[in-house]
């Protein structure tokens, strides 16, 4: 089972301000901690691996790494940007 030590979450929550590593919202009740090389591919219960989200941002990342989701939501945005230029010109 997975035992993390509270010290080392508060540690966490508090070198974060609060706020979801990701998106920068502030984090609540239903934040989630997250595995940012996921332990699906490897990654360790270590506490420099660990990272508290918001529970919208760790849904919407599952099992990609950091690097992998900010490149995907980059993907998005440049997409997004396409459609709308296209919608301007028409």
């Amino acid at each position: 089972s997975d035992v993390y030590k509270r010290q080392d979450l508060a540690s966490i929550w508090k070198s974060q301000r609060g706020l979801c590593a990701l998106t920068g919202r502030k984090l609540d009740r239903k934040a989630q901690l997250d595995h940012k090389l996921p332990k699906a591919r490897g990654g360790s219960d270590r506490k420099d691996n660990l990272q508290w989200l918001c529970e919208d941002a760790n849904l919407a990342k599952r099992a990609l790494t950091d690097d992998e989701f900010v490149s995907l939501c980059s993907e998005v945005m440049q997409w997004i940007g396409k459609q709308i230029q296209k919608a301007v010109e028409a």
